[in-house]
């Protein structure tokens, strides 16, 4: 038995509360009375002096927006990669503030000095760099 529509019901007129209008190609559908308009409209605000990026590590990070003791940890990374990259942004933290290896010096110097015998040439070139051009220079 399919569904009832207007048609069927001007041949049955008995037993059929709810009857369902044919569509017709063209005409567009109304609206139902109890019908809830569900748009949403949104804004974009912009806060000028709120940076998510940089909050609590101040003004001495890197280009890549990584504080000291962020760098210091990576320099114990398992990819070689991500030592190199460390320690070229050691390099570039103590020429552009030297100041910023007064609190960790040891440990700095501890870490570069660790990755001197390291097993990839790549992290060991740039630990030699980071000694000569930053850690050095900033002591």
């Amino acid at each position: 038995m399919g569904k009832k529509t207007k048609s069927v019901n001007n041949k049955q007129s008995t037993g059929i509360d709810f009857i369902r209008a044919k569509k017709k190609v063209g005409r567009k559908i109304r609206k139902q009375a109890n019908e809830t308009n569900t748009e949403v409209r949104a804004k974009r605000i912009n806060l000028s002096v709120q940076s998510l990026g940089t909050e609590g590590k101040g003004d001495q990070v890197t280009g890549r927006g990584l504080s000291m003791p962020e760098l210091l940890n990576q320099c114990q990374h398992y990819s070689a990669r991500v030592r190199k990259d460390a320690l070229d942004g050691i390099k570039e933290l103590l020429e552009t503030h030297p100041t910023s290896l007064v609190p960790c010096a040891a440990t700095c110097v501890e870490k570069v000095a660790e990755r001197l015998v390291d097993q990839e040439q790549i992290v060991r070139a740039a630990a030699r760099g980071a000694l000569r051009s930053g850690v050095l220079p900033a002591l």
